[in-house]
């Protein structure tokens, strides 16, 4: 399960667990978002997984590491997401309560 809710009496908070090792992802450089080429090019289906980077080789060996396996650093994940979603990144941040915290 690579997105959680982490719960405490001070906060909620969405995480990224890595799907090699199953640790907390604490820093979006030392992670990637990744995906499979389709074996079938008819299929169109992917599923995004997260890994450290140290686990990301051994994370795609482990899923058959034929194909080819594709990678972006999470850094990189949120402002393509924003931008498909048509966010205002200043708004949702405001909305979220998160300016004190930028």
């Amino acid at each position: 399960m690579p997105l959680k809710i982490e719960m405490s009496p001070e906060s909620v908070r969405p995480v990224v667990v890595c799907d090699g090792c199953g640790e907390l992802i604490a820093d979006a450089r030392d992670g990637n978002y990744q995906w499979q080429a389709p074996l079938d090019p008819g299929l169109s289906r992917k599923f995004i997984f997260f890994t450290h980077k140290s686990c990301a080789h051994a994370f795609e060996q482990a899923r058959g590491g034929s194909g080819a396996w594709y990678a972006m650093e999470l850094t990189e994940l949120l402002p393509h997401v924003a931008r498909s979603l048509h966010i205002n990144w200043d708004e949702a941040t405001r909305y979220a309560g998160l300016n004190s915290e930028l």
